[in-house]
């Protein structure tokens, strides 16, 4: 059986019968490099300005460059002598040939081509040379004028020899839809703005143009891929809701640190995020056909949090010492194997993990949102830990509401062996849960 997966965060395995997909900087299959930014533009007395493109950066993403310099995570510290890892800086020069247009050239190539740029629109992406481990090619990014000339949006630079696996079915989904866009860099920006309780509408507008566009990209790869290559499975972790949430969720519940225009803004922000998603799924549900299972899934929710928490210096507090002797109960929250240990802890509602700048353990921090720390039963106003869990399709029972509260949980390990027996093959030996036969008919 033959697997297409858009990758927007997650990390599956590239076998040689799985296609992957990945736009996004999360986890070792990422295709990202730099983050992207905004530069404040300074013309001189000529309509002229000279900037760095591309700085030299103190981490880059990626499996193979994390790993050459010991990193356990997607990026990795570069200074000193594992700087050799690093892109080169890219200087560019701008200058003014027109109404809102521009000429984008390079300091230390004079010679090549420039962009043409327009007013609010990405440039055509621009390649960037590469030589680092696991990282020969060519990455490309692409730059924006707005506010009428005065700054200079630069996006993320991508590896886009490894959009995709195989490395022809890559090259193809390139050449048809160009390199696509996650983390927008109008997006952080708007983020940014919302936390110092700043407002910026243009900012807020092309964000949101940018992350439908993501949308769309993926719904068009979707759309390829099923046209080039008989694939039977499609799967897609899509990343931007899980952003929002740790943003905007605890103003939008009303949390008493943020001021009335915050609390608007993080309303917005969530509408917005819901709207995009609808639209995703929307287009990718066009896709299907009546022999198509559907799966939705959330990996979690998030719940609002005001204290951060410091379980080391509570243990110095308490005189408590976590043995590493019997291990029982821990299983129940999840925990087993040799990482179990006795004393298993979560968090109160409200309560995160995080360093304390005070000699106590605990401390008052800006309301944000988190997952993880707390109990899955976890509520807020508006939200809760727990995910959701959509399945239809033929063979799926169809109109059944489950109720945890008197049927139980459905939990995320179950998942795996339910789609195994939809699909007619074995079920992996290491997957723990088992097979949902009460939804299926």
């Amino acid at each position: 059986m033959k697997t297409g997966s858009t990758n927007t965060g997650a990390y599956p395995s590239k076998s040689k019968n799985t296609m992957v997909l990945s736009p996004l900087d999360r986890g070792f299959v990422s295709n990202l490099l730099v983050p992207g930014k905004i530069v404040n533009i300074q013309w001189d007395t000529d309509d002229k300005s000279r900037f760095c493109l591309l700085a030299t950066p103190k981490w880059i993403s990626g499996a193979a460059m994390a790993k050459a310099v010991g990193a356990t995570e997607d990026g990795a510290d570069l200074n000193g002598a594992k700087r050799k890892t690093a892109l080169k800086e890219l200087h560019a020069y701008l200058f003014k040939t027109g109404r809102k247009q521009w000429k984008l050239g390079f300091v230390a190539d004079p010679r090549k081509a420039g962009y043409t740029l327009l007013h609010e629109k990405w440039s055509a992406p621009i390649p960037i040379e590469i030589d680092a481990p696991g990282r020969q090619g060519k990455c490309v990014l692409r730059v924006m004028v707005f506010n009428n000339g005065e700054r200079l949006a630069v996006s993320e630079t991508y590896d886009i020899g490894n959009l995709g696996c195989p490395k022809s079915l890559a090259k193809e989904i390139y050449e048809k839809l160009g390199s696509p866009t996650e983390h927008s860099i109008f997006y952080s920006e708007m983020c940014y703005l919302f936390r110092t309780d700043r407002e910026d509408k243009d900012i807020i507008r092309l964000a949101q143009r940018d992350l439908t566009a993501q949308a769309k990209w993926i719904i068009d790869a979707a759309a390829l891929c099923m046209k080039i290559s008989p694939y039977e499975m499609f799967y897609l972790h899509h990343h931007y809701p899980d952003s929002v949430m740790h943003c905007y969720l605890a103003a939008s519940e009303g949390a008493p640190d943020y001021t009335v225009k915050q609390k608007r803004l993080a309303k917005e922000a969530m509408e917005m995020c819901f709207e995009i998603c609808d639209k995703l799924v929307s287009g990718l549900l066009k896709l299907a056909n009546p022999k198509t299972t559907i799966l939705l899934v959330s990996d979690h929710g998030d719940v609002p949090n005001q204290y951060s928490f410091d379980i080391e210096k509570r243990f110095v507090e308490t005189k408590l010492l976590a043995p590493n002797a019997r291990k029982k109960d821990a299983y129940l929250l999840g925990y087993h194997g040799k990482d179990a240990l006795d004393v298993v802890w979560h968090y109160n509602s409200g309560f995160a993990w995080g360093g304390t700048q005070a000699r106590k353990s605990v401390e008052k921090k800006t309301a944000g949102a988190n997952h993880g720390p707390q109990m899955p039963v976890t509520f807020g106003k508006t939200s809760d830990n727990m995910a959701f869990f959509v399945l239809t399709g033929p063979g799926v029972k169809k109109n059944i509401r489950w109720s945890y509260e008197t049927k139980g949980h459905v939990l995320l390990k179950d998942l795996v062996p339910t789609i195994c027996h939809i699909s007619g093959f074995p079920t992996p030996l290491h997957a723990t849960g088992c097979v949902r036969r009460e939804f299926l008919a």
